[in-house]
């Protein structure tokens, strides 16, 4: 299979249990393994030590190390696109973080922190009880996301919000 990507846990727990995860799902585990060696800050990605015997012919999109084992719920996140700190510790509250407003142009830019790989919507309003939905296609652009808007003529104030959708 040529470009498609598949998400791997490859993980072994204090007792030895060794477990391989792809895309969310357990295909392989067993028990009785030797405790693992302590850390020693030196890992190989894709290849076995310093002469690269055993090397892949893929890509690597994301890495991550965990000090523990993950649980089965845990990996599903994974699989599905969870970005790994937040699993360990609770993700950037999400919300606006600018709204800069450009008198000239009428252009008004709406900044939020984001997420990898997800989708935003933002709405309008002028009173903060009907909402308008002015598009539910924002990509992601990384930690933070934009969006430019043109407020309504003769408004005289507007409120905005935005919602992950993907």
């Amino acid at each position: 299979m040529e470009n498609v990507w598949q998400h791997f846990v490859f993980q072994r727990d204090q007792f030895g249990e060794r477990q391989i995860w792809i895309d969310g799902v357990l295909i392989a585990s067993a028990g009785g393994a030797d405790p693992l060696d302590s850390f020693d800050g030196i890992i190989t990605i894709g290849a076995e030590g310093p002469t690269l015997a055993n090397s892949f012919a893929g890509r690597i999109d994301d890495f991550a190390i965990f000090a523990n084992t993950l649980s089965p719920e845990q990996i599903m996140e994974l699989a599905n696109g969870a970005n790994p700190p937040d699993l360990i510790s609770p993700p950037v509250p999400f919300i606006i973080t600018d709204i800069d407003h450009d008198t000239a142009t009428g252009v008004t830019m709406i900044t939020w922190n984001s997420r990898a790989n997800k989708t935003y919507a933002v709405d309008a309003s002028d009173d903060l009880s009907t909402w308008e939905e002015l598009t539910d296609s924002v990509a992601s652009q990384g930690e933070t996301t934009s969006f430019n808007t043109f407020p309504a003529i003769g408004t005289p104030r507007r409120f905005y919000r935005v919602r992950e959708v993907q």
